[in-house]
């Protein structure tokens, strides 16, 4: 775990050398996706509890449009995915915190 964080970070912190990638998007952009897209899960998941439910997308029978399904779930193993979610916040902060000095010098 600790190595896949490191590798992480390492990833981050070299992508923000420079101020802005090949493909477009800033230093600071690429620096928050990872948090971001965590803070996102966390919400999603703090949803789907609430809810009790989570709702997918599917195609429909005839295939010409897609649809809305509501899809029962575990609250119980939801809320330990959430609990895994927050877990991973802390370093997920220090990583974009470290990378984002980076983006500034």
């Amino acid at each position: 775990m600790r190595i896949v964080l490191f590798l992480g970070a390492a990833a981050v912190l070299a992508a923000c050398s420079s101020s802005s990638t090949p493909t477009g998007g800033t230093c600071q952009t690429r620096a928050n996706s990872q948090l971001t897209a965590l803070q996102a899960a966390i919400s999603v998941s703090e949803q789907t509890i609430e809810r009790g439910y989570s709702t997918v997308r599917q195609l429909s029978a005839d295939g010409s449009q897609f649809e809305e399904v509501q899809v029962p779930v575990n609250v119980a193993k939801e809320r330990q995915n959430l609990a895994n979610l927050q877990a991973r916040l802390g370093p997920v902060q220090a990583e974009t915190d470290a990378a984002l000095a980076l983006c500034g010098s």
